[in-house]
């Protein structure tokens, strides 16, 4: 065994010591050479090559000096992989806010949602006599992520994160969330809050629940500028028939919506960044009103790296 498996050391076996005055054997001659020649055979060659044939331990030492890698099986280095792992910044409270970016960050990315739209409300008089009254779930905000941009010398960013709407126990008095808005000067977005419906268009008598205002097949439009989801609507429901709930709040990547509820209970808020609330619910014949669930204030997160 040229070298010893658990240290790599070298070590020449026992009977290559020579004796001045006695006769070379063969035994003493040619072991000692055939061993060298293993053991040299298990070397790592400077000029690569010879391929290795197991993994290479560096025991905690650094390989310095290595050049950029060009082909995809390349070792890369570390400013190779940077990229991987940026400083990401997140703004999730309502309100205007100031984005300062790193000296040394070259790229960014700009991810946001929309303010979610507020749940309907329902007032002790949107219901007839002998029927039930759901309102409809808010909308979501638009959410998308802008391509990765050169920051250049762009130093800090102008945001405004949407508020969530919010609804009142009056019908038609619900307001949509807020834009979401991202400005550094040189390059502008607009993520739009999601709407809120109208208690007074509640669904036809007996209708079970269905997305709120969605086309049958979402347009072009609407995958590239990334529109939030719409909130389920709700229904008028008579006496007697299986009872629905009111419409879901409109989801988003950042959580769902507020989810529906049963005849004499306000709206649920939505729970996700920029999701929608669901909408309140009236008993039969009852005359009290019910508050539709508040949207969730929007976000953004910017993702700055070196390349």
């Amino acid at each position: 065994m040229p070298y010893n498996p658990s240290t790599g050391n070298y070590s020449l076996p026992a009977i290559y010591i020579a004796i001045p005055g006695t006769v070379i054997i063969a035994s003493q001659h040619n072991v000692p050479l055939e061993d060298i020649a293993t053991a040299l055979n298990q070397v790592l060659l400077l000029s690569g090559i010879k391929a290795m044939t197991g993994p290479l331990n560096m025991g905690g030492a650094k390989i310095i000096n290595l050049g950029a890698p060009t082909d995809p099986d390349d070792a890369a280095r570390l400013a190779d992989v940077s990229v991987a792992n940026p400083k990401v910044t997140i703004y999730d409270t309502a309100g205007n806010h100031t984005h300062t970016f790193d000296t040394d960050s070259t790229h960014f990315t700009v991810e946001a949602c929309g303010g979610g739209g507020a749940g309907a409300g329902t007032n002790n008089t949107s219901a007839g006599t002998g029927d039930t009254h759901y309102g409809h779930g808010g909308h979501s905000g638009w959410y998308y992520t802008t391509d990765p941009i050169s920051r250049g010398v762009i130093a800090t960013a102008s945001l405004v994160v949407g508020a969530g709407g919010t609804s009142t126990a009056s019908a038609g008095t619900e307001t949509n969330g807020g834009n979401t808005t991202y400005d550094d000067g040189t390059n502008s977005f607009t993520w739009n809050g999601g709407l809120t419906p109208s208690a007074l268009s509640a669904g036809n008598i007996g209708a079970q629940m269905y997305q709120y205002n969605q086309p049958s097949t979402p347009s072009a439009a609407d995958a590239l500028f990334g529109r939030g989801r719409f909130g389920t609507r709700g229904a008028i429901i008579w006496t007697g028939t299986d009872v629905v709930g009111s419409g879901f709040g409109g989801d988003t990547p950042y959580g769902r919506g507020g989810l529906p509820v049963t005849a004499g209970f306000n709206g649920n808020a939505g729970t996700g960044n920029g999701s929608g609330g669901s909408g309140s619910a009236k008993s039969s014949g009852g005359t009290t009103s019910y508050i539709g669930g508040a949207g969730r204030p929007g976000i953004i997160i910017i993702r700055e790296w070196t390349e």
